[in-house]
Formats: C-alpha cells, sequence, structure tokens
C-alpha cells in the first residue's frame, strides 16, 4: 500500500493482513486497527516506510524476516508520530529513525526481535519514550553521531547483545 499523497489516511480493522506500506506524503495517518493488523515483507524493503512531514503510524505491528537487512520500520522526514507500534521481527533494526530525520517521536511500542538494534536514531532532535525493547542482537537504542540533542526517556532494554543503551561521543 502507497500513501503518496498529502493527508490520506489508512485506517484498518485489527486483524488485516498487509505486505508492506509506504507513505511518502505529508501528514498522513496510519491505524492497523491493533497489533493484529501485520505488514510484512519477505525481502527487499521495510515492513513499513515513511517519509515526509507529519504521518502518525500507531496501532500496527510491523516484520521482516531475518536477515534481510532492512529495519521493520523506516522512518525519514520530520514531525512524524510512531506510537504504539508492534514490531514482531526486524531483519536489521527494528525501528530505524534515518540519518538528517528531525522532531520524531516513537512513543509506547514494542521491540519482540531483531538481527541489529532495537531502536537507531541517526537524526537531530528526536525522542524515544516509554519503549520497551526485549531482544535486540547488537545494542537496545542506539544514537549515533548525528543523533545529538535527541531524549530517551522511560525505555525498558532487555536481553541485547551488546549496550542497552548506546550514546556516540558526538550524539
Amino acid at each position: 500500500i502507497t500513501l503518496s499523497g498529502d493527508n490520506c489516511s489508512l485506517l484498518c480493522e485489527n486483524g488485516v493482513d498487509l505486505e508492506g506500506i509506504v507513505s511518502s506524503g505529508d501528514y498522513n495517518t496510519i491505524d492497523g486497527g491493533g497489533w493484529d493488523t501485520i505488514s510484512y515483507v519477505a525481502s527487499g524493503a521495510n515492513a513499513i516506510t515513511v517519509s515526509g512531514v507529519g504521518t502518525t503510524l500507531q496501532n500496527i505491528t510491523g516484520h521482516t524476516p531475518t536477515g534481510s537487512d532492512r529495519p521493520a520500520l523506516g522512518i525519514s522526514g520530520t514531525y512524524h508520530k510512531v506510537l504504539n507500534c508492534k514490531v514482531l521481527y526486524g531483519g536489521e533494526d527494528g525501528i530505524d529513525i534515518g540519518a538528517g530525520s528531525t522532531h520524531n517521536v516513537v512513543a509506547n511500542c514494542v521491540v519482540l526481535d531483531c538481527d541489529a538494534l532495537g531502536i537507531m536514531i541517526n537524526g537531530p532532535r528526536n525522542r524515544v519514550i516509554g519503549n520497551y525493547i526485549l531482544s535486540a542482537a547488537t545494542i537496545g537504542i542506539s544514537v549515533t553521531d548525528g543523533g545529538d540533542n535527541s531524549v530517551i526517556t522511560g525505555n525498558i532494554v532487555q536481553d541485547s547483545g551488546g549496550d542497552p543503551i548506546d550514546l556516540n561521543d558526538a550524539g
């Protein structure tokens, strides 16, 4: 499913199976209706990709298979809200906030398992609040050199292969 226009909405009843979602317009709304709505992509893409400005993504599960080298939820752009989402499995990262992406909020999400990082913050001035990362192969939450002035608070990281939370020295 592609939402390429502005002010588009995708509202699902809980329990829908999807094969990838891309939101490239501004101020869109994607609501899966609950965690039983799953966007799964076998290879070559994120389960859910959000770019542009001001999209709200909520109440949905993303899943990419092991070894796919793609995050389940890929976020780029500004002023997005990722609320109450679940990552069943991330073939790379669970949730990836791209380089240069600013003023995004990831709140009350659950990352159950991923091949690399639970939540990756590559851009400045993002907020990661009240999330639960159960199993990340490397780091639970990572703030890269570009992630300066970001806020990470109230998160729980359990069973990460490396640091629970890693702040790079320039981040």
